[in-house]
């Protein structure tokens, strides 16, 4: 993500007035409270993490007519752009060509060098890796750079322009957290849980949230002073009550066989993804035959029962006790059968004896009447 280079954010001429796309930021009065980062030097910073790769040093620090004064060009690689600064003071360079630069970090400050009327900074931004004159892309329609809580936006510019502005930012996965999972970038950020005004744009990663509201089409996560919209295409909903608990033979459970199970908001295969649960076990609050399969209600929510979930019931089920009798008498008739072949084996060796002896009493016959 890239961030504008300057604290004070301010356009003082647009597109249409370069008739290329082009933004010029500035002319600024002093700010105390925060003088290094306004007036008529503030500093400037990098976009993004990336590579100085072109200074311009040879400009007076008054306009000379000639074009874009001292300038600093940083390519950001995992970005796919590069930025030109214009307009430099000189001397105020704090990097040299070929420095390694991480996002925010101050690069050198705002001047009045070249064709320039006014402390200002010349802003062109290009996609790609190679800084082309007057061949950038409109970053701030486009909503390619982003301001932070660290900015300071003009009232007139956030109005006429509407500034991308990333108000809150990720936090770290954490599967005991209630956790909106936003995996596309832009995710809009709103003041209220509906589709209206729109304060910032989440990136990717994972947001904290207190409490869920369903308006409209969507079921809207409070993270922070905002509400962001879950169960869309670059968003879902992860909630800590889905973890799996203990086994208990004593009450209806579905065992989940494998990671992320989808769980729903009604027993329906087009009902809306509020999360997934992980392998374990799940008391079952109720359940119903919709949409060709067994559901169950577990955490408030829904999920199917497939191949990759077990229906557990509770020893006190009527058809669980019916099952376990039918297996006990197996078990009894088992060991009836086992008693039985060895009462059969018994009997048969005990024959076997009794026609040895015989045929030993045939062979003393047949000896006497030989004699």
């Amino acid at each position: 993500m890239l961030i504008y280079p300057l604290r004070k954010l301010w356009i003082s001429a647009d597109t249409i007035d370069h008739q290329y796309n082009a933004y010029d930021w500035g002319w600024f009065s002093y700010d105390e409270s925060m003088p290094e980062d306004s007036g008529r030097n503030p500093r400037l910073y990098s976009m993004a993490d990336g590579i100085v790769v072109g200074i311009v040093n040879s400009h007076d620090d008054e306009p000379d007519m000639n074009g874009y004064g001292n300038t600093i060009t940083i390519k950001y690689p995992s970005e796919g752009y590069v930025s030109l600064y214009a307009h430099i003071k000189k001397n105020s360079f704090m990097v040299k060509v070929g420095d390694r630069v991480t996002q925010g970090q101050p690069v050198c400050r705002m001047g009045n060098s070249g064709y320039s009327f006014g402390n200002h900074l010349h802003l062109e931004v290009c996609k790609g890796q190679t800084f082309v004159r007057h061949g950038g892309v409109d970053y701030v329609k486009q909503k390619i750079v982003y301001a932070t809580n660290w900015h300071y936006v003009d009232s007139d510019t956030q109005r006429d322009y509407n500034i991308a502005h990333m108000v809150i930012e990720p936090n770290a996965e954490d599967i005991a957290k209630n956790q909106v999972h936003v995996f596309g970038n832009d995710l809009r950020i709103r003041k209220a849980p509906a589709t209206g005004e729109v304060v910032g744009f989440a990136q990717q990663g994972y947001y904290d949230f207190t409490e869920t509201v369903e308006q409209g089409e969507y079921i809207w996560a409070h993270v922070g002073d905002y509400w962001m919209a879950a169960n869309t295409d670059v968003s879902e909903l992860l909630m800590a009550s889905f973890a799996p608990i203990e086994a208990n033979p004593d009450v209806n459970q579905a065992e989940v066989l494998s990671n992320d199970l989808r769980i729903r908001f009604e027993p329906s295969t087009s009902s809306k993804i509020l999360g997934y649960a992980p392998k374990g076990f799940y008391d079952i609050e109720e359940s119903r035959n919709e949409s060709d399969y067994l559901w169950f209600k577990v955490c408030g929510a829904w999920i199917a029962c497939t191949d990759d979930v077990l229906y557990h019931a509770a020893q006190g089920d009527e058809k669980d006790k019916k099952i376990k009798e039918l297996e006990e008498k197996v078990s009894e008739l088992e060991g009836t059968i086992v008693l039985l072949n060895n009462v059969v084996k018994t009997q048969n060796e005990e024959i076997n004896r009794l026609k040895n002896a015989i045929r030993s009493i045939e062979i003393i016959c047949e000896g006497f009447e030989a004699l």
